[in-house]
């Protein structure tokens, strides 16, 4: 598993990649939370994005997640295996797979 890190000029991390690689191609993936972290120059979090093999899939929650600069949620979309879902269609498939989905975030702090 690989992991890339791009900074802003003030030493600020500014996003966050995991990967595996390929035949030399980085495929976006993590097991264990999202596999693109994006963060505003003041260290707060911006967004998330879930990867599986590739494609965006979160089974518990809302595969992308936007927030504003005062932490706000402003954007949940949900995904499995690269296809989106409205929300309700994500509660009915958490439903038939017995799935526990997570509570949505209401704060994002600063990244220590």
């Amino acid at each position: 598993m690989g992991k890339e890190v791009v900074y802003y000029s003030n030493g600020q991390i500014s996003r966050e990649y995991y990967y595996y690689e390929e035949e030399g191609k980085k495929v976006l993936h993590r097991k264990d939370g999202p596999a693109i972290l994006r963060y505003y120059p003041n260290g707060n979090m911006e967004a998330i994005a879930y990867y599986k093999n590739g494609k965006l899939s979160r089974d518990d929650g809302p595969a992308i997640q936007r927030w504003s600069k005062n932490t706000d949620i402003i954007e949940e979309n949900y995904y499995i295996n690269g296809r989106m879902l409205l929300r309700d269609e994500f509660m009915a498939y958490c439903r038939q797979k017995k799935l526990s989905p997570s509570k949505p975030a209401k704060l994002r702090l600063v990244k220590p």
